[in-house]
């Protein structure tokens, strides 16, 4: 097949083709999620510049990606937008559910990344359905033909040449049921069905790994990392932002009492200050009012002995 992709310049690291139908519900909106994802998420330190497999330097993110209810206006072409964006992702990462894989926009992207040259670009991430590898009819299949074969250079499906594909899992543990892109409306629709303390620490503590590990995956196919490599770096360099953060919380919390101790003591200067100066003032208009009494001045001798008194 020809290799048409070496011709086209890179400008994002990544496209992500999915159903709009699975980016509607709050809690779904799995292509704002992995959008957000992999454009924040940070290469650990040590990696970035490294060579991977490809003998290439390892970037410190994953950006841009290409997402068209981001990128592209209202006005836009989308037939010619999306396939100039297509012609210049280095990846595709495949939204698999049920929705996507009948969606003739979602398989015609996979073909056409395909037909250019880019097949062992694309990575699933399933989020609901099954990924079934065979041609049997089923409604719950969330892998399309164009996924499962190969494509030739003219667009054509080729039956007989399969192709496996690297896929992430968001689906829910051991029920395969849809998941949900933050622990938090997981969380929600846990207590809504009633479900213990001990089991919700569990299901919340699994899902969580999960959603982690999917992103882990995607992101080392993406950088050419291999996963278990990619897995250890990312779990120290975690856990030194951790340990980086808390050394400096620490720091503002001693900064901070630091600056409390001053504030008291110079608070208490002042009040000393003060005192000192009424003390002082007092004392002045004392010694003013015996000396205008000794002048015979007695009015303004009481005057200034009334107002001493009252310091």
């Amino acid at each position: 097949m020809n290799d048409q992709s070496a011709s086209f310049e890179k400008r994002y690291k990544a496209f992500i083709s999915y159903s709009h139908s699975d980016n509607r519900e709050d809690g779904r909106k799995w292509a704002d999620w992995l959008h957000h994802q992999l454009e924040t998420y940070e290469v650990p330190e040590e990696l970035v510049g490294q060579k991977n497999q490809l003998g290439e330097p390892i970037p410190a993110q994953i950006f841009p990606v290409f997402q068209d209810e981001k990128e592209l206006a209202a006005s836009s072409d989308l037939n010619s937008s999306l396939k100039e964006a297509l012609n210049h992702a280095e990846f595709l990462v495949y939204l698999s559910s049920p929705q996507s894989a009948r969606s003739p926009y979602v398989r015609e992207e996979l073909r056409y990344f395909k037909q250019i040259g880019k097949s062992k670009k694309i990575i699933a991430l399933i989020i609901k359905g099954e990924p079934i590898y065979d041609d049997n009819f089923s409604e719950q299949q969330c892998f399309p033909e164009e996924l499962r074969y190969a494509v030739d250079a003219d667009g054509q499906v080729i039956k007989d040449k399969p192709e496996e594909v690297l896929a992430a899992d968001v689906r829910i543990p051991h029920t395969q049921d849809e998941g949900f892109t933050s622990i938090e409306a997981y969380r929600h629709s846990l207590e809504t069905k009633g479900v213990s303390r001990k089991q919700l620490k569990n299901s919340i503590e699994d899902y969580k790994n999960r959603l982690d590990l999917a992103v882990l995956k995607i992101v080392s196919g993406i950088l050419h990392v291999p996963l278990g490599e990619f897995t250890k770096r990312d779990k120290a360099y975690q856990l030194e932002k951790i340990k980086r953060k808390h050394r400096q919380t620490k720091r503002i919390a001693i900064a901070i009492t630091i600056l409390a101790v001053i504030a008291i003591i110079t608070g208490i200067f002042a009040v000393q200050q003060k005192n000192f100066a009424l003390k002082n003032l007092a004392r002045s208009l004392y010694n003013s009012g015996i000396n205008k009494l000794t002048e015979s001045e007695f009015g303004d001798g009481a005057a200034y002995i009334a107002e001493a008194t009252r310091q």
